[in-house]
């Protein structure tokens, strides 16, 4: 007989199948013969496809060992769906072909082979390529109005302007003012980014601080959350200038922030800190992709 043990990448112990073997002397039993037998054997056994056959009625008479180790919960199933039962994660696309005996014979076993492969990585495949083609057209369309939304943003900064001229720092509506022509621009910085995508062109990084870009997004900020999270921005001391543009950054803080509200429905303390770190502190993170060196970090 032939034993074979399948491990995970963890070295855990997978399933096994045992092939026994009929080898007895007799008149047929020809080395030949059990050459070919064992051949047959290992090539049924494995390749990719997980085959079955079954009998008029539908039910299963053997397999190999890609068809258990996929269907061995199941395998005493008339039908199986083209979804992985237990794991709606997993597709599978089924062949059958019946099976041609010339000879008329009704002693045949099977009237059919069941081919059974496994999708999973075709259909996640696809899927990427519609969302590369649904961001194609968005890149497109974004490409197309930015121009006209830009003289829209360009007439409400110039309007702003005019306001923050006939009103002094003192005046309540000051502040509002000042938030509408903040908005404005950073609608106008998302623009640049819906064309650098749109383009396939580089942003432009430049010499930040962030405690400056902090403090401007602190209204902001305040007004996402809402006034049933408590929200605390906690500046480092003696920051060091970091390369970054500026449009990208105020995202991703916005985003965190709002996931961040979201996860707290009842309300809750948010707060944003920053900090340097040094190459020495950076090697202790344990994060493979991230190379030691001076960062600032941003904590949300």
């Amino acid at each position: 007989f032939m034993h074979r043990v399948s491990a995970s990448r963890e070295g855990v112990n997978g399933p096994t199948r045992t092939i026994v073997l009929n080898r007895t002397q007799g008149e047929d039993a020809s080395a030949e013969l059990r050459a070919s037998e064992v051949r047959f054997t290992r090539f049924f056994n494995s390749t990719p496809m997980a085959i079955a056959g079954v009998d008029a009625s539908g039910r299963i008479l053997r397999t190999n060992a890609p068809f258990l180790q996929l269907f061995s919960s199941v395998v005493d199933w008339d039908a199986v769906d083209s979804v992985l039962p237990g794991n709606e994660e997993r597709h599978i696309r089924f062949y059958v072909n019946a099976v041609a005996d010339s000879a008329g014979s009704e002693g045949a076993e099977e009237s059919a082979i069941v081919y059974a492969v496994e999708t999973t990585e075709q259909k996640a495949l696809e899927g990427q390529m519609a969302q590369s083609q649904k961001m194609q057209a968005v890149g497109q369309l974004a490409g197309g109005i930015a121009h006209d939304f830009n003289n829209v943003l360009t007439a409400i900064i110039m309007a702003s302007d005019l306001l923050l001229t006939n009103h002094r720092p003192s005046d309540p509506s000051f502040p509002d003012i000042m938030n509408i022509k903040q908005n404005a621009n950073r609608a106008a910085s998302l623009v640049r980014q819906l064309l650098a995508f749109s383009r396939k062109q580089t942003l432009r990084p430049e010499v930040l601080n962030l405690t400056d870009v902090l403090a401007d997004l602190r209204m902001l900020l305040a007004r996402l959350v809402g006034n049933d999270i408590k929200l605390k921005i906690d500046h480092g001391r003696d920051l060091w200038p970091v390369k970054v543009d500026i449009g990208q950054f105020e995202q991703v803080v916005v985003n965190l922030a709002v996931n961040a509200r979201d996860a707290m429905p009842s309300g809750g303390d948010l707060t944003v800190r920053t900090r340097n770190v040094t190459a020495e502190e950076c090697k202790s993170f344990a994060y493979r992709e991230l190379t030691p060196a001076d960062y600032v970090l941003v904590d949300v």
